[in-house]
């Protein structure tokens, strides 16, 4: 054997042995679960998401539509993947803090099965009554909720943020409120904007905001929104301390390299500072929050315990 062939195998048998094992990433197209259907908030923010670390990484990213039983169908298909960086989900409070906290049968770990990757929103959620409303400020809508009569408000399903939501503020304000559930927020603001139910908090309902057929009576988030300066936190309009947002981000399957997630951190913080992509989200009302790694893990962890507690404070069960 030559000498120069020696010594190039004697230089490879003294590497150690993860410089070996550690391939090229990432190798293939990434696959980017979104646990919704097609069309709603969690599937444009994918697709967006998808679009610009496609272009970034080099790679296709295809986004995999996988609905079912409120986003922990594929979010549990995202916990078996391999941990190799070339499957991801787009999660959110539902996946990872709701859905744990409310349904037993969850199969998955929000913390011990995943690696949170990339925070990727914060979005607060209006509360809103339908134009013909005679209640034309909190003030008046906490009036009537404390009456004998109460009020009737729709939400996207038992346990949804948006049920939780309104639940901490019948809780924190002394209302009376029956909850009226549906299947998605479509049909409940459809009946909230006819008259059938008195009040919704839903992220989704700017545009009938801005069109008149809703009047927004708050924002629960901790600061005013871009979209409708002039609506007030639900804090500064008379119930001190109230605050609720929901969010998105972005997981891998535990045990993925801290390579693997500090790259692709650093790529979807990048994303969000596009002005098409940042654009595109303040216009719906929701607001591009980067954080790191840890960061992130640090807020997943706050919002199970959070949502735990909510859902044993309202008795809310899996539907």
């Amino acid at each position: 054997m030559p000498r120069f062939a020696r010594r190039s195998l004697l230089a490879t048998a003294l590497l150690p042995w993860p410089a070996l094992a550690q391939a090229p990433w990432p190798r293939r197209p990434l696959r980017l679960i979104v646990p919704y259907p097609p069309g709603g908030n969690s599937d444009l923010l994918g697709r967006l998401v998808a679009a610009s670390l496609a272009t970034r990484l080099g790679q296709s990213v295809v986004v995999d539509n996988k609905p079912g039983a409120g986003g922990t169908t594929g979010a549990a298909e995202a916990a078996r993947a391999e941990p190799d960086g070339h499957t991801l989900l787009l999660g959110d409070i539902a996946t990872h803090a709701i859905a744990p906290a409310l349904n037993p049968t969850v199969t998955y770990d929000s913390l011990r099965d995943f690696e949170p990757v990339a925070r990727l929103t914060s979005v607060p959620l209006l509360l809103v009554v339908p134009a013909s409303s005679p209640h034309r400020t909190l003030a008046d809508l906490l009036i009537a909720g404390r009456s004998r009569q109460g009020l009737t408000f729709a939400s996207a399903g038992i346990g949804t943020p948006q049920h939780l939501a309104f639940a901490r503020l019948a809780a924190m304000a002394g209302l009376q409120a029956e909850h009226v559930p549906y299947r998605g927020s479509a049909p409940a603001v459809t009946d909230l904007a006819a008259g059938r139910v008195d009040a919704m908090i839903d992220g989704t309902v700017v545009p009938q905001v801005r069109d008149g057929t809703l009047r927004a009576l708050g924002i629960t988030g901790d600061r005013r929104g871009a979209q409708l300066p002039e609506v007030p936190t639900i804090a500064e309009a008379g119930v001190a301390g109230y605050a609720f947002a929901s969010w998105h981000g972005v997981f891998a399957p535990a045990r993925t390299s801290e390579a693997v997630v500090a790259q692709l951190n650093a790529e979807v913080n990048r994303a969000l500072e596009e002005p098409a992509v940042r654009d595109r989200l303040l216009s719906l009302g929701i607001e591009p929050r980067p954080d790191t790694p840890a960061g992130f893990r640090a807020h997943v962890t706050e919002q199970a315990a959070a949502m735990r507690e909510l859902v044993r404070a309202t008795g809310a069960r899996a539907d």
